[in-house]
């Protein structure tokens, strides 16, 4: 069920969006603590589907494109998994997903804690490779 809020506007847009759009997005920009990342936040509630996360490319901008790329095909009916390695998102290029430890979702996903609470939700990374096609875990890359 979509949340209720008080009279937070950051609380009520992500549930606007939620409502009209079936996610909202997250920007965080880097800074001296880490990297900049984006987060999707309703795709588990409205298409069933885990929640994704993008971390470590420059522009927060370039990774709501494609986290939105990822909704609009799982929209379409496509489904990612962990370990699922895809050629749907991004140009020219495949990427992987990878499930998120539940562990370490305080650290970068708090509004989405907030909106599931007290439920559990699954979260995927979409990460991309290099140049040469290597993922960050290929002795290569």
């Amino acid at each position: 069920m979509v949340r209720t809020t008080g009279n937070d506007p950051g609380e009520q847009r992500v549930i606007d969006d939620v409502q009209r759009h079936g996610w909202h997005l997250v920007g965080i920009p880097d800074d001296p603590e880490g990297p900049a990342f984006v987060y999707s936040i309703g795709m588990f509630h409205t298409l069933g589907h885990p929640e994704i996360i993008m971390l470590g490319l420059n522009s927060t901008a370039a990774m709501a494109q494609i986290i939105n790329s990822v909704g609009e095909a799982v929209h379409n009916g496509a489904r990612f998994d962990d370990w699922h390695e895809s050629d749907q998102v991004l140009d020219g290029y495949s990427c992987m997903f990878r499930a998120v430890p539940p562990d370490v979702y305080p650290e970068y996903l708090g509004y989405a804690m907030w909106f599931y609470r007290p439920d559990d939700f699954p979260v995927l990374q979409c990460v991309w490779p290099d140049a040469q096609h290597n993922y960050p875990w290929h002795p290569d890359c």
